[in-house]
This record gives structure tokens, sequence and C-alpha cells, in this order.
């Protein structure tokens, strides 16, 4: 390995010389061969570069001058550093009818080859390198920084760009300077396209609770109809279990930009469910006293997106703006008797005697009119089968009638809602109806009759 400076041709043979371009000392080194088989005194050099005749000369000294006056022309126009690709190849020759060129002709046609033959030299230039795999080739550092902060810019939302807490590529990433051939030389936009380019990626997703296919392929950035495709058991309309599991296919980028953002957001509080018993209330009443209502609460959580999909939520703060408000729910503990008579009755209901047993108005009163307002539960007055659960065209409007053997029967009208049936068994004191005012009646109330063979009784000898 010798420099263009030393005595490298003595006699006549083809050489090749490999041209570089140390980046600092700009050294020019040349590789040479050399057979010894012609005359000194009538050795001439051809000069060729890749395969373009650039002349001849008489002496090596020309060639070094030659060379360097080239590149420094071609690196004055261009305005950047270059590495010669191509192989300066020297040819020592007898010499013949050639025209000779000094150093300056000789300059200006390497110069003006290598202008017109871009794949001869390479310039300086910025390689963007993501994984050790994906690689592109820019003008400079910051067209290299250029293209990486749009890329990540371009998963910045428009609005409320001040709650990103942090944007970053999940790849490594390294920018080097690098020589490259123009050809291979991107504009920033052609190496953004070439960095944001994607392939399908195959995942399995197992279903959550209250998950819907819709729903999937929004957060997955696929179409419904992409999705049933991939998924053929499955229908729109289909009832997902939770766990089950489903194949989606997931746009893969050679780029990953995770971001994350501060948000905040209210939901409601749920509202719970608190009991209170009641000894006097069989084990069946359950009575709500209060709805309830949801509580709201503020939440400030920070969202991590991979390329603007949604990857996880992680709870900073909540707040309670609205405390909820129980449901109140009362229930009985009282041991449910046995749905048989026990011959003694009780009143079905709580409120108000309005009218009593015996003569009213002319006619006779058969029973008594208990006033409570309409939905006040009715329970039977003694246990017994139900043999009537209707509407009564006579005037009792919507009728209960509860059989307690041996002759009696009860009576219980004007109900605004039945809740047994005829057959049915009940115990003294469950509940068989609502007030109401149906049929013949002024308001609500409950009509009451105690029955003995047919004939009414007057209930006040029984309660």
């Amino acid at each position: 390995m010798i420099s263009f400076g030393s005595s490298i041709l003595n006699n006549s043979k083809k050489v090749h010389i490999g041209v570089g371009i140390l980046f600092l000392t700009i050294i020019l080194v040349v590789f040479v061969g050399i057979s010894v088989n012609a005359s000194k005194d009538k050795t001439i050099y051809g000069i060729y570069l890749g395969n373009k005749e650039i002349g001849y000369v008489k002496n090596q000294d020309i060639i070094e001058l030659a060379v360097q006056d080239a590149i420094d022309q071609l690196e004055d126009k261009l305005g950047t550093k270059i590495l010669i690709e191509s192989k300066l190849m020297i040819e020592p020759i007898q010499q013949i009818q050639h025209n000779l060129k000094d150093d300056k002709e000789l300059a200006d046609k390497l110069f003006n080859t290598l202008l017109a033959n871009e794949d001869y030299y390479k310039i300086q230039a910025y390689e963007i390198l993501i994984d050790n795999a994906t690689k592109v080739i820019v003008n400079d550092q910051v067209t290299a920084t250029l293209v990486l902060e749009e890329i990540k810019d371009s998963y910045i939302p428009t609005e409320n760009k001040e709650n990103i807490q942090e944007v970053s590529i999940i790849e490594s990433v390294t920018k080097t300077p690098e020589y490259a051939l123009k050809a291979d030389i991107m504009t920033k936009d052609e190496a953004k396209t070439k960095l944001l380019e994607t392939t399908e990626e195959k995942k399995v997703y197992a279903i959550n609770e209250g998950d819907t296919l819709s729903e999937i392929a929004y957060a997955n950035k696929i179409q419904l109809e992409e999705l049933l495709k991939l998924n053929p058991e499955l229908k729109d309309d289909n009832v997902l279990k939770i766990g089950q599991e489903i194949n989606l296919m997931i746009p893969k980028s050679k780029v990953s930009v995770r971001t994350k953002e501060t948000t905040v957001y209210v939901e409601p509080i749920e509202k719970a469910v608190e009991y209170q018993y009641d000894a006097n209330q069989y084990t069946n009443y359950s009575d709500t006293i209060q709805q309830g209502k949801e509580g709201v609460k503020e939440v400030t959580a920070t969202v991590t997106r991979i390329n603007g999909l949604e990857e996880r939520i992680d709870i900073d703060a909540e707040k309670v703006l609205e405390e909820p408000l129980n449901i109140i729910i009362v229930v009985g503990t009282k041991k449910i008797p046995l749905k048989q008579a026990t011959g003694s009755y009780q009143m079905p209901v709580k409120g108000v005697i309005t009218s009593t047993f015996g003569p009213r108005w002319g006619t006779f009163h058969e029973g008594l009119d208990i006033a409570a307002p309409t939905g006040t539960r009715i329970s039977a007055a003694d246990g017994g089968t139900v043999i009537y659960s209707g509407w009564n065209n006579g005037g009792y409007g919507y009728l209960v009638k509860v059989d307690h053997g041996k002759g009696f029967v009860t009576y219980y009208a004007h109900n605004s809602k039945l809740l047994v049936e005829v057959g049915q068994k009940v115990a003294k004191g469950e509940v068989i109806a609502a007030v109401g005012s149906t049929g013949n009646s002024t308001g609500p109330h409950l009509h009451f009759e105690i029955r003995k063979n047919g004939n009414p009784q007057n209930p006040y000898n029984y309660l």
C-alpha cells in the first residue's frame, strides 16, 4: 500500500488502483500490483475510471495531482465530502499515438466523468437505523432528527397537547454519519413514509366483560367485516363469552411510538345496597324504602398508547364529587308459618276503618272497609287456599278469596293488583294483593269479609 507520491510504475503492465478518501486528512491511497514486462523509457499510463477512459499521461505524479484536483472540484460543487466507489485503473502501455494530458486536463476529465456518473462515488449523509434492521439514509443530521420528530408528532393529538407527558420511540434508534450513493438518499418525507410502513401481525384477544365485536374492531383500527372474516365462527349478533379468544390482524409498524397522556374524566360511583331487618315481617317480605342514587367522582389517569392504540390506563388520583346514596331494602326475618289455617285471624292491612259490618245507607254492609294508600300490601288473614283471584263484575273489582276450611272463606276486594293464583296455598300474613279502588269504590281501601258457609260474619268477632 503506497501513496501516489511513490515510484510505482517502472514497466508495462495494467494496474488496478482502488481510490478512497480518509475523511479528515484526505489522503489518497492506491493498491497496486505490477508485473514488469515493459521498457521503462517508452511507457505511458492509461487512466480509466470504472468503464470510462479518462486519458493518458507521462507519469504517476500527474495522476496523483489530477485525482486530488477532481475530488476537490466535485466536493466544492456538491458542498459535501465524497468517497470514490469505482476503481481507478492505471494501465502502463508502450508509448504509441495517444494524446497525453497534463494534470489539469486529466483532473477536468475525471471531474466531469464523476459528475455524470453518480454511482461512481458516495457522498456524506446520515443513516437512521431502527432495531439494527430497518435503515433509511437522509442528507444530514438535521433531516434525520426531523424525520424522527415528525413521526413522533404524528401521534400527538391536535387538542390538549399540554396533557402529553411523554412521546418516545420504543425501538432502539441510532443516527450515524455514513457515505452513500445519491440514489440511496431519501428526502425527509420519503424516509418518514418508509419508516411508517406497516405489516400485519396476528394477535389473539381474550374477550372481557362488556366487549362487543364493533368496539373490538374500532379499538384495533380494523373493519368489522375484516374481523368477522378472521373469525368465521362469529356473527355480528353473537353473544360473546368472557375469556373467549378471537383472532385479530394488527397493523405492525417498523417504528412504534409510545405516548403518555394525562386525562381527567368523571365516572359514576356505584350505589351500594343496604339491608334493614324487620322482625315483624315474614322472610318472604321485601320492601325497597330508598331507591338510592349513584355518586360521582373525578378521575385523573395516565393513558398509554402505542401508535395511537390504547394500551393501558393507570389511575393517578380520584376525587369524590358527590357521595352515592345507598339503596335501602327492608326484609323480614319472621319465620313463615305453615300454609294452612290456624283458626284465628289477623287484620289483613294497616289502615283506618272507615265502614264497619252492619246496616249502611239503607243496605247491609257485609264486611269492613279499611282505608290505605294505593299499593299498600294486603296479607292473608289466615292460612288457606286461594279459590278466586280475578275481576268480579258484582262491584268487588279485583277480588281474592281464600278458603280456610270448615266453611270459612275470606274476601279481599277493590284491589289494584293481585299477587296470587287460584289453587295457591298461602300462609297467615303472606302478601296476596295490593290496595286499590277498583269496582264500586269511592277511594283506595280494602273491603274485607269473613264468611262461614257462605254467610257474612262480623270480622270483629274473629279478629
